[in-house]
């Protein structure tokens, strides 16, 4: 047994209007260990279509049905995702807008 971890995300502002963010997870006994580090845009772009090959269309309550009895109960703050096409190894989904940390968020829910 790998035992519980606890994760945090930092989001701070930059001088540019963008975001830097880091996600770090810890097991409680140890020090925090860094995963992932990258940048957030705050302008507004023109989305574009990604030509993806057709993908089953995922019922998005059991997907946080599923998150929920592996610990992970989001609230409807996080809960951003409006539609997920997923396979097993790709996802496209279409994320509603929230508080920039969620956004990000919703971005890996529709991976997993």
């Amino acid at each position: 047994e790998q035992g519980s971890r606890v994760f945090q995300t930092i989001l701070s502002p930059q001088p540019d209007a963008s975001y830097a963010f880091e996600i770090h997870s810890s097991s409680g006994e140890k020090p925090w260990t860094l995963h992932v580090s990258g940048g957030l845009s705050t302008h507004t772009a023109t989305p574009t279509r990604i030509a993806t090959p057709a993908l089953p269309i995922a019922d998005i309550q059991q997907h946080y049905t599923a998150f929920q009895a592996r610990g992970l109960a989001y609230g409807t703050r996080y809960r951003l995702i409006d539609a997920l096409h997923a396979a097993a190894s790709r996802a496209q989904a279409r994320i509603g807008t929230g508080a920039p940390t969620a956004t990000l968020d919703a971005c890996f829910q529709s991976l997993a």
